[in-house]
């Protein structure tokens, strides 16, 4: 059983009080506004993968939220551990920040991210489209880091380095800049004047 098929099983397979323990179950982790209009649990699967808290190679926080909001559906728990033993690159849980930055190929960008972020103020949000970066993760970075301009910013370009790893480079990023009319950021790019 492939990630999506998981998914989609756990998903058929719940009642609707079930997927309601398992809002609550993710309260701390996804604004109660946008959990409120969480209807099916494919909704669920989709809000727990923008707060990157659950994906291909990360299933720990599903298999938590599950254990724990539903511990009598041990049928749902057991596809799961099979699922994270069965697992093709064979890495179970929560990635840490190693195998993140060890996964993250392509450029360094770390300094530029820096430069950019102390420069960019409001204009992250039109940066964030310039980098495709969907409305719903635009806005889920806006609610999670909401006391901090820069970190809006430096959380967007974070999630578009690991959206798009070895194509994120430093030409794409001047040329997402331009494009959004933040051309003496770009230039200071351009020329390594940061």
């Amino acid at each position: 059983m492939d990630f999506r098929e998981l998914l989609i099983y756990i998903s058929n397979s719940m009642r609707d009080d079930e997927l309601i323990s398992l809002r609550y179950m993710c309260k701390d982790e996804i604004p109660r506004r946008k959990l409120e209009n969480l209807n099916t649990g494919i909704d669920l699967w989709e809000a727990l993968e923008e707060k990157d808290l659950l994906s291909e190679n990360n299933t720990s926080f599903l298999h938590e939220i599950i254990s724990k909001g539903l511990p009598q559906r041990k049928d749902l728990q057991r596809i799961v551990q099979e699922y994270e033993t069965k697992r093709p690159n064979g890495r179970i849980g929560r990635q840490t920040n190693e195998e993140d930055h060890a996964e993250d190929t392509g450029e360094d960008l770390v300094r530029e991210f820096e430069y950019v972020t102390d420069n960019l103020g409001r204009n992250w949000r039109s940066l964030a489209r310039s980098l495709n970066l969907t409305e719903a993760i635009i806005d889920c970075i806006s609610e999670d880091y909401s006391r901090s301009l820069r970190e809006q910013g430096m959380q967007s370009l974070i999630k578009w380095k690991r959206t798009n790893k070895t194509s994120a480079t430093k030409q794409t990023l001047i040329v997402a800049l331009e494009k959004c009319y933040l051309n003496s950021i770009a230039y200071s790019l351009k020329e390594n004047h940061y």
